[in-house]
């Protein structure tokens, strides 16, 4: 089974920066984990592909603003996506089942507060989107399942893969307003260890498709984020449709 897909920037990011802030309060950490979540040049634009013409328009326009976020998030790494960058993120059969699927251009943004007390609190300690368009609605509509399929084998990737002391160990499926054509949530939910201490560890993420559009919103921290992620993930639903009538006017992303 494909277990690797574009979810896993930002699902690393969110559980890295999770650790980062948890070892903080508890004291010297494992940080290999955390390390390997850094984005590299945070706090700028980063373009790992030219996108031009409509699809430009619509991601821009799409993307979150800072205004869209819970209270303490600030961003802090964004990219476009080409198929290149699929395939460096999750693998060449990732890239490949995008090119299938009709994949035109994507977009990521990172998300992270330095707020230690309201983490401890409850607030995110991080989150990420993933906006992927495509040229059909099926073709978006066939990745939202492959992404939402592979939310939790994706999680337990990364954690082995990154030789942290991250573990998932359960994940719940969440009931989200009615957003897009078609949405579905899971909050992962793990442990941590930082100084020998356990840390609960909660990941919840969106799954939502809109016409030609398909975008993964997270949002992780140390209690369950479900009041995050659904504020981000309607926030960004609106932005998606107020943005779609750019790609419909260039004649992009239609059946």
């Amino acid at each position: 089974m494909n277990t690797g897909t574009l979810m896993l920037r930002t699902t690393v990011f969110g559980l890295g920066a999770i650790v980062m802030m948890a070892g903080a309060a508890l004291g010297p950490r494992t940080a290999s984990f955390a390390h390997a979540a850094a984005p590299a040049g945070a706090g700028s634009v980063q373009r790992t592909v030219a996108v031009s013409g409509a699809a430009e328009d619509f991601l821009a326009a799409a993307a979150l603003r800072s205004l869209d976020l819970p209270g303490g998030l600030s961003e802090v790494a964004n990219s476009y996506l080409s198929l290149n960058d699929a395939a460096a993120l999750g693998g060449g059969d990732v890239a490949q089942s995008l090119s299938d699927n009709g994949f035109v251009a994507g977009y990521d943004q990172g998300f992270r507060s330095d707020n230690l007390l309201s983490i401890l609190s409850g607030a995110p300690a991080a989150a990420g989107t993933v906006i992927t368009l495509f040229s059909s609605s099926s073709g978006a509509s066939s990745w939202n399942s492959i992404e939402a399929q592979s939310a939790v084998p994706v999680a337990e990737q990364i954690a082995t893969a990154s030789g942290a002391a991250v573990s998932i160990d359960s994940s719940i499926a969440l009931t989200l307003p009615a957003l897009g054509d078609e949405s579905s949530g899971v909050e992962l939910q793990g442990t941590g260890t930082i100084s020998g201490q356990s840390v609960a560890i909660y990941v919840d993420i969106a799954f939502i498709r809109r016409g030609p559009a398909q975008y993964t919103v997270l949002a992780a921290g140390l209690q369950s984020q479900q009041r995050a992620l659904v504020s981000m993930a309607t926030a960004l639903d609106s932005r998606v449709a107020a943005a779609l009538p750019l790609v419909a006017a260039a004649g992009a992303g239609t059946e």
